[in-house]
C-alpha cells in the first residue's frame, strides 16, 4: 500500500504523538509498504531546521516539511495545502492526526475532493477535558469546519477504549477501531545502553518524562512525593521534558517553598538515549493524568523493565491493572504516595513489576505487532468491509 501520514509537527518538544508516528511509519514500512509523513516545520516558538518543500529519507520511510505561515498557531503552510492536492491521488490511503488545525483540514478536504480515503486519529481532542479548553472557538470551529472533516473520513482510529468510550460519539460518527502507539522496544533498549543520564544525587528515583502540562497531574505528584519524602530520605524525584505551558516552573517553585528542592529535579527535555538512560535506571515512573488517552512515555518505561504508577484516568490502565505491570490509582495524593513507596521500598518489587510489563509491551505495544493490526484495518478499509 501507499500510505500518507498527515500531522501538524514532527519536533520532539511535541511528545508522545510524533515518537509513536515515526515508530508506526517505520513498522509499516518493515511490511513492505511505502510510508510517507507531511507535516510542518513548528518547532514551538521558533522552526525545525529543515529542507522543506522536498521529501527527506528516515528508517524506511520519508517525510517532506513544509513552511509554517503567520497564523502560526493554526500550523498554516500554503505548501503543505498545494502538494496534498496536486498529490493525494498518488496514495491509497490518508492518516490525519488530530484535529483543529490547518494540515488536518488541508488533508481531509484535499481527500475528499480527490476521492481518496482518509482516516483521522484524533489524539484526544474529542474527549471532553480537551474540548473544554477553548471551547466557545472550539464549538464554533467543530459546527463549520470539522464536522464535514470527521463525518467524510473512511473511519477514527484511537488509540485505547478509554479515549473510544470518553469520546463525542453520535449516528453521524463514522466506523471506529483501536490500535494502540507502537514502542520500539529494541531501539529503546539500545539507546538505554548507549545514553548518558542526567547528573543527579544518589537515590532511588521516581520519574516522570513528557510535555509538562496542567493535565499531567504535576502538582498532584509533588503533593505524593512530599508525603514520603520522610520516609525515603534519599528518594529522588525527576520530571523531565518541555515546559510547554510554565507548570514545571510551578513545581520547582512549589518544591522549594516546602523545602524538597535538593530532592524534586525539574531538568526540561530530554532526548534520545539520555532519555532512555533516564527512565531506564529509574525505580519507577509516574503519570498522574487528568486525562491521557493512551501513554506512550509510560509505555516506553515499562519497555524499559520499569513498572509504573498511574492515575485512574490513563488509557492503558486497565491492562496494567491486569498484568500487574505496575499500580492504578485514584488522583488522590495519599494513594498515588503509597503506590510509589511500594517500589521505594522494595526493589524486588519494581523488578518484578517491571519485568511484567515489558512483556506487556511485547504483547500488545511492539512495532510488529501495532503494524500488523494497522496494516489489517487499512486492508478492510480499501476492500470496503466494515470496521469493527
Amino acid at each position: 500500500m501507499r500510505i500518507l501520514h498527515v500531522i501538524g509537527w514532527l519536533a520532539g518538544r511535541y511528545g508522545g504523538p510524533v515518537f509513536a508516528l515515526k515508530t508506526m511509519a517505520s513498522g509499516l514500512a518493515e511490511r513492505g509498504h511505502t510510508v510517507h509523513i507531511v507535516t510542518t516545520d513548528a518547532d514551538g516558538p521558533g522552526l525545525l531546521d529543515v529542507p522543506t518543500g522536498r521529501p527527506v529519507d528516515i528508517d524506511g520511510y520519508s517525510v517532506t516539511y513544509f513552511h509554517l505561515r503567520p497564523p502560526h498557531r493554526f500550523l498554516f503552510a500554503p505548501g503543505l495545502s498545494r502538494y496534498l492536492f496536486d498529490h493525494v491521488r498518488d496514495y491509497d490511503l490518508v492518516h490525519i492526526h488530530s484535529l483543529y488545525r490547518f494540515p488536518n483540514l488541508a488533508a481531509s478536504t484535499a481527500a475528499r475532493r480527490r476521492g481518496v480515503p482518509y482516516i483521522v486519529r484524533p489524539h484526544g481532542s474529542l474527549e471532553p477535558v480537551h474540548r473544554r479548553r477553548r471551547q466557545m472557538w472550539k464549538s464554533v470551529y467543530h459546527t463549520l469546519v470539522e464536522n464535514r472533516n470527521i463525518k467524510g473520513a473512511a473511519a477514527i482510529h484511537y488509540s485505547s477504549d478509554k479515549e473510544r468510550d470518553g469520546s463525542l460519539i453520535g449516528e453521524w460518527m463514522p466506523p471506529s477501531f483501536v490500535v494502540p502507539n507502537p514502542v520500539d522496544t529494541n531501539l529503546l533498549r539500545r539507546q538505554m545502553s548507549e545514553g548518558v543520564c542526567p547528573t543527579l544525587p544518589e537515590g532511588p528515583r521516581i520519574t516522570f518524562l513528557g510535555r509538562m502540562t496542567k493535565n499531567k497531574g504535576l502538582d498532584l505528584l509533588l503533593d505524593a512525593f512530599a508525603l514520603l519524602a520522610d520516609r525515603f530520605p534519599d528518594a529522588q524525584l525527576v520530571i523531565a521534558g518541555p515546559d510547554s505551558d510554565g507548570t514545571g516552573t510551578s513545581v520547582a517553585r512549589r518544591a522549594f517553598e516546602i523545602g524538597l528542592e535538593g530532592r524534586v529535579h525539574v531538568i526540561g527535555p530530554v532526548y534520545g538515549p539520555d532519555r532512555a538512560a533516564l527512565v531506564g535506571t529509574s525505580r519507577a515512573f509516574a503519570l498522574l493524568s487528568d486525562s491521557e488517552n493512551f501513554g506512550v512515555s509510560a509505555v516506553e518505561a515499562m519497555a524499559l523493565g520499569v513498572p509504573v504508577v498511574l492515575s485512574d484516568q490513563v488509557g492503558i490502565r486497565t491492562l496494567i491493572e491486569t498484568d500487574q505491570a505496575g499500580m492504578v490509582v485514584p488522583q488522590d495524593p495519599g494513594q498515588a504516595s503509597a503506590a510509589l513507596a511500594r517500589y521505594l521500598e522494595s526493589e524486588t518489587a519494581a523488578v518484578a513489576d517491571g519485568a511484567r510489563a515489558a512483556a506487556t509491551v511485547e504483547r500488545e505495544f511492539s512495532v510488529g505487532v501495532v503494524a500488523a493490526r494497522l496494516e489489517q484495518m487499512y486492508t478492510e478499509i480499501l476492500q470496503g468491509e466494515t470496521i469493527e
